[in-house]
């Protein structure tokens, strides 16, 4: 029994990361009002387009900045532990 737990707790988290990783879903990038804006506003050289290019940059970045955060807090933690 303890070989099976062990086994699972093992494969499980590689199983659901080949999961993650392999399946693909289409999914729209941004709604039709925001590609239509961006597509006029481009076209007319108004920096409406630049700004959403901005934001979207900005939604892009935020959780790896938070991701990096933790890591850093986390390893920070681990190195004071274990001096």
């Amino acid at each position: 029994m303890k070989t099976f737990k062990t086994l699972f707790n093992k494969t499980l988290p590689f199983a659901l990361l080949m999961v993650l990783i392999f399946v693909c879903i289409n999914v729209d990038a941004q709604c039709a009002m925001c590609k239509a804006q961006a597509i006029t506003s481009l076209q007319e050289n108004d920096s409406d387009a630049s700004g959403l290019n901005m934001a979207i940059l900005y939604l892009f970045l935020t959780p790896y900045a938070i991701l990096g955060i933790i890591g850093f807090a986390w390893y920070r933690n681990r190195k004071t532990q274990k001096d």
